[in-house]
């Protein structure tokens, strides 16, 4: 059964990556925070054994971010770039993010998103060419501070290659630890509900275990003195019950162009409020 899952994400993932051709929308679109050119950059990762090419863009803006703005920056798979198979555009929820946030506080909302990745494969890259730790220091060095907060979403990948929940749970510290040691607090999102999970009993069981230990440690950080080395743990706003419904791609394990807007409008509110009780206490 859980090879038969790996040849299906192998599959879908080799079907996506046609849609890296000149004519197609690449994966994973960023915003810089800084900057005037747009680049682009290919990156070979291998992950548990599957080499997974995914071809990264850089989306830039022409004036940095006001001071006043909030500058975050989302970092995981396929669920933060946008991918809705069969669809060959993507549709990532963080500017839904921003656009809502924007009723409530000034932010500036960027992303980085790897299909296929694993959170074991992110932990092991962080300081790579498009690293977790890369790309801070790069909000960094471009904008003259850090950014207030970085969104990991990562772990759906890892549910195909993993047993127990340990070197998940592990990974995911890390990454979440990555980005405290460059002063950025984070929000670590839970992993969401699946068609797959629904299916195999062992998958579901495994991300619930995940998200459990994941939320345990995100409570550990929060009796820390400084604010930038905390962790806070949200579910995935996305009803389960919805599962099969018009907010999810065919496929079970994405969401459709609505429900990536649904993810991002649904994440608003308890943001804001963060992003709010960050700034309180600087």
């Amino acid at each position: 059964m859980r090879s038969s899952v790996r040849t299906r994400i192998s599959s879908l993932y080799a079907c996506a990556l046609t849609c890296c051709a000149p004519l197609a929308v690449p994966f994973s679109p960023v915003g810089a925070f800084r900057g005037k050119a747009s680049s682009e950059a290919f990156i070979l990762s291998q992950s548990r054994g599957n080499l997974v090419r995914s071809r990264l863009y850089m989306q830039s803006q022409d004036q940095p971010p006001a001071m006043a703005q909030c500058k975050i920056l989302c970092y995981g798979d396929s669920l933060t770039a946008g991918t809705s198979p069969p669809l060959g555009e993507l549709y990532p929820y963080g500017p839904h993010l921003e656009r809502l946030l924007n009723e409530k506080i000034s932010s500036v909302v960027r992303w980085k998103g790897y299909p296929g990745w694993t959170a074991t494969g992110m932990a092991e890259c962080l300081d790579g060419p498009e690293g977790l730790r890369t790309l801070l220091r790069s909000v960094q060095s471009r904008t003259g501070s850090p950014a207030d907060l970085c969104i990991i979403l990562a772990g759906t990948n890892d549910l195909a290659y993993e047993t127990e929940a340990a070197p998940i749970v592990d990974a995911l510290e890390a990454l979440h630890g990555a980005s405290h040691g460059e002063g950025v607090p984070t929000v670590a999102m839970g992993i969401p509900p699946s068609a797959w999970q629904r299916s195999d009993p062992h998958a579901g069981a495994l991300a619930s275990e995940v998200n459990a230990s994941l939320q345990r440690w995100c409570q550990a950080t929060s009796g820390r003195g400084e604010a930038n080395r905390r962790s806070i743990f949200l579910s995935c706003p996305i009803d389960p019950s919805t599962l099969g419904g018009a907010l999810w791609s065919p496929d079970g394990l994405h969401l459709s162009p609505d429900g990536f807007r649904e993810l991002g409008e649904g994440l608003a509110p308890s943001l804001a409020q963060i992003l709010a009780d960050l700034k309180a206490k600087v």
